[in-house]
């Protein structure tokens, strides 16, 4: 799946910007090689959007430079959104949570808050404010007390890749305090 993924944003790059795809290659700087505009580059993400059924992010846009930073980008949430889903994530009954999505403090934009029963759409619901809120933000996820460490432990399994790949805190606990099993991360080069 990821060659498939891969293919299909240099597929769209090529379509959206007019270009043939053997002209479109990871190390090609779509500002600077493809002359892409802010306008280019929203009609990228529509397109990649529509295509792959993702919600990207409207900061993704300043961060990637490369044909290969956007394939990269857009695998982590096809990643996302397939860990979020997955039969067996929550397969017990849901459990009740709260969850608080604070901003890092120089971009100030509004705490998101969450709350009711955690199943996979919530989940998914919570990946995307966390992508949205950006590095330094802090996810919070509070489970109530009768769910299991299993729940805790395939919770934070969804939500700990974003500490690795976009420096989102992520801190996922019970209500009677029992934190999810901490496990160091590794970072991986690339």
């Amino acid at each position: 799946m990821p060659n498939g993924v891969a293919r299909r944003v240099e597929a769209i790059v090529a379509e959206q910007l007019g270009l043939r795809p053997e002209d479109v290659a990871p190390d090609v700087s779509l500002r600077d090689d493809l002359a892409a505009d802010s306008i280019d580059m929203l009609e990228l993400t529509a397109a990649i959007e529509d295509d792959l059924g993702l919600t990207v992010p409207e900061r993704l846009l300043d961060e990637v430079r490369t044909v290969g930073e956007l394939v990269s980008a857009t695998l982590k949430l096809v990643r996302a959104r397939r860990a979020a889903t997955e039969p067996g994530l929550l397969d017990e009954a849901p459990v009740r949570m709260r969850a608080r999505i604070t901003p890092a403090a120089e971009r100030r934009r509004a705490v998101v808050s969450h709350g009711g029963l955690l199943t996979p759409y919530v989940l998914q619901q919570l990946l995307d404010a966390a992508l949205y809120a950006g590095p330094g933000a802090t996810v919070a996820v509070t489970l109530d007390a009768e769910a299991s460490s299993a729940a805790v432990g395939r919770v934070l399994s969804v939500l700990r890749p974003l500490e690795v790949a976009r420096g989102i805190v992520v801190d996922v606990q019970r209500e009677d305090g029992v934190p999810a099993p901490r496990r160091r991360a590794r970072v991986r080069p690339g």
